[in-house]
């Protein structure tokens, strides 16, 4: 098994590399939205030689703002975001048919970038009840997750997180 250090948000953290299906990384652009994801073919960097790790732009947002979370190269397809409660908000899941559609991926000078958009929704299960709700509704501290299973501990996956603070 492959490992290495990453450096994301201020944290270090141990992850288990895998390698990527390919067919997940066009399932993420078909299921997210058709319209709004750019097509990504291959998650590889166009160089070899440059590699391109997790970040956050954002640590504070408004309900007017977009976060923006850089990738990268073989990043994770699951998206979730847990709020001051501990609830999770499933915004893109490759198995999950009711994903945000307002999510934005690019590429930019090489590099993934993922944009949220402040007013995103998510699902959430609440007493078993599945209900699509708006994500940022209180001020707080909002943990984001993108990792390649949102169903396990995060020990048992590939993953990475950051913290965003919304105010109203």
């Amino acid at each position: 098994m492959l490992m290495f250090i990453l450096t994301a948000c201020g944290h270090e953290n141990e992850h288990a590399v895998h390698s990527a299906n390919n067919q997940q990384a066009e399932n993420i652009n078909k299921n997210v939205s058709d319209t709004t994801v750019t097509t990504i073919e291959n998650r590889q960097s166009e160089s070899p030689n440059v590699h391109h790790e997790f970040s956050c732009l954002n640590s504070s947002i408004t309900s007017m703002d977009t976060i923006t979370l850089l990738l990268p190269d073989h990043y994770p397809l699951g998206l979730a975001i847990e709020d001051m409660n501990h609830a999770y908000y499933i915004l893109f899941y490759p198995m999950n048919n009711d994903s945000e559609k307002n999510l934005y991926l690019s590429k930019v000078n090489g590099q993934f970038q993922l944009k949220i958009p402040a007013t995103a929704t998510g699902t959430i299960y609440i007493e078993g009840q599945k209900f699509t709700k708006k994500v940022f509704t209180s001020p707080g501290k909002y943990k984001i997750l993108v990792a390649d299973n949102l169903e396990t501990e995060l020990d048992n996956t590939y993953y990475f997180t950051c913290d965003v603070h919304f105010k109203k």
